[in-house]
């Protein structure tokens, strides 16, 4: 074991000099045993440019191509190997280089890696994307402004790229933790934990899902912070636990607050009517908000294409917190679940049902136990348990056939 975490030390090292494009020579040890290896050691050649896994590997006219390659003839080989890598990018399109129990040598038969004279590997767990993926942003509200010719795409999926991560936990830091300017924007399984003032949550669409925000029960700490009539946000199967403000709906519509659990938070949800008030000039007809739609033609594609109500929405209550749906959340030990008049937002055309604000203590907890991979639940609206946590599971992106986006509300 021990010569294995020497081989992974002269790769860190490997590592560490490729990435700032200096010669590095790393050996096992320092030793007169060494010495004498070295001396009778096979020599290895890896070129991933010119290199071949059909060459010999035995010189640098006879490269060969892959480091993983290098590695399994390194390991079949007897006595002590030094693999030499010339410049080049060591990436996972030419194989994943791992190194297990299986690579373990003697100490007096170590394999080293090392670059050659002068040259600068580069170790990489990434992927390149060639030039040739990326795209102007043709065919989309960007590209309907004008701007395709500053903002360019990719798809990452037709590269063969289909994780795109886990939990990010990131903590410690200033607000805002995540910001998202644009349109249809996923923030998914993240855990910002104990952020200075506020986390803001900034954009036009898009969805926040498994989500865990904890900690951030300081004044005026919104976990997710829809501020000044932002709208069209849909957050799913989120855990809020010691926040001010869970969910923060600053006048915006259409918003689809669902299956979320809070904990030990002021309040869950907030929701107000600043459209009516401080902010109605803007949002009136013939205000701002109007003379910047019409600006960018908004009652014609792409824009009224993708987002359908936008088309009418001066005649849809502009300025009203209209068409949100606040469903099926699940809170425990917190002082309020919502504090706006919910008569009065049911009159204003949304959906306030099947929460449950009195759940006992532990709820979050216990959400996270249920969102495990092990279980496989599936969200069913009909029959929800709201004493189990069913609802929060691996599987709740599947939505319920009964549910509709709020690009599709009336």
């Amino acid at each position: 074991m021990a010569l294995v975490v020497g081989v992974v030390v002269l790769l860190a090292l490997l590592l560490l000099c490729g990435t700032i494009s200096t010669p590095c020579v790393a050996t096992h040890n320092s030793n007169s045993n060494s010495n004498s290896n070295s001396n009778s050691a096979v020599n290895l050649y890896v070129d991933p440019v010119h290199g071949s896994d059909g060459n010999s590997g035995r010189s640098p006219a006879q490269a060969l191509k892959t480091i993983t390659h290098a590695r399994d003839v390194a390991t079949a080989t007897q006595g002590a190997v030094n693999v030499h890598l010339a410049s080049g990018n060591y990436d996972v399109s030419r194989g994943p280089f791992q190194l297990n129990s299986t690579h373990s040598r003697s100490a007096s038969n170590p394999v080293t890696y090392t670059a050659m004279p002068g040259a600068s590997p580069r170790l990489s767990a990434g992927r390149i994307i060639p030039h040739s993926a990326i795209q102007p942003a043709h065919g989309t509200p960007a590209g309907g402004e004008g701007l395709s010719s500053k903002i360019l795409q990719v798809n990452l999926t037709q590269l063969g790229i289909h994780d795109f991560g886990s939990i990010q936990c990131i903590s410690f830091t200033p607000s805002p933790r995540t910001t998202g300017g644009g349109n249809d924007c996923l923030f998914e399984r993240n855990r910002p934990l104990l952020l200075s003032r506020y986390p803001n949550v900034n954009g036009t669409s898009g969805s926040i899902r498994t989500r865990v925000p904890v900690f951030l029960g300081s004044p005026s700490v919104q976990a997710i912070y829809f501020d000044d009539e932002l709208s069209g946000y849909e957050v799913y199967n989120n855990t809020f636990f010691d926040c001010q403000v869970g969910v923060f709906i600053g006048g915006g519509r259409s918003h689809h607050v669902k299956f979320n659990t809070f904990e030990q938070c002021d309040t869950a949800v907030h929701v107000d009517d600043r459209g009516l008030s401080w902010q109605k000039s803007y949002c009136e007809v013939g205000g701002t908000f109007q003379q910047q739609l019409e600006a960018i033609n908004y009652q014609q594609a792409p824009y009224a294409q993708r987002y359908p109500p936008i088309a009418n929405i001066m005649q849809e209550m502009p300025c009203y917190p209209v068409y949100n749906q606040i469903t099926d959340n699940l809170a425990c030990t917190c002082k309020a679940f919502l504090d706006f008049n919910a008569t009065q937002l049911l009159e204003w055309r949304n959906v306030i049902a099947n929460n449950d604000a009195n759940a006992t203590a532990g709820c979050v907890q216990r959400a996270h136990q249920y969102s495990q991979p092990t279980q496989q639940h599936r969200i069913d609206t009909h029959v929800l348990s709201r004493l189990d946590g069913n609802h929060l599971n691996s599987n709740w992106w599947l939505r319920p056939a009964s549910f509709h986006s709020w690009q599709q509300q009336p």
